[in-house]
């Protein structure tokens, strides 16, 4: 459970590097796949208790990143697979 937070954290404070939509739910359940038996339960934002308001639906956008710097971002599920397959073992 560690290692999905420590990445989870890691894509939030990063630039863009892929493309698509997804909730944190669709990203933990891609991270966590068939390998681990976990019962992930999707939230609203309003289930989730934060000091700042948060939009009910915030999905950034990669579109102005690439027409400034003129290339197509790989859609999330793939820049994923690369990470996890870049990954060290063990």
């Amino acid at each position: 459970m560690a290692a999905i937070c420590a990445v989870a954290c890691a894509v939030a404070a990063e630039p863009p590097r892929s493309r698509g939509r997804a909730s944190w739910y669709d990203f933990t359940r891609a991270i966590v796949g068939d390998a681990v038996r976990l019962r992930i339960i999707p939230i609203t934002t309003a289930q989730y208790p934060l000091l700042a308001r948060r939009p009910a639906f915030g999905v950034l956008s990669a579109a102005r990143f690439e027409r400034t710097f003129g290339f197509t971002l790989p859609p999330w599920r793939d820049a994923l697979a690369a990470c996890n397959e870049s990954a060290p073992q063990g």
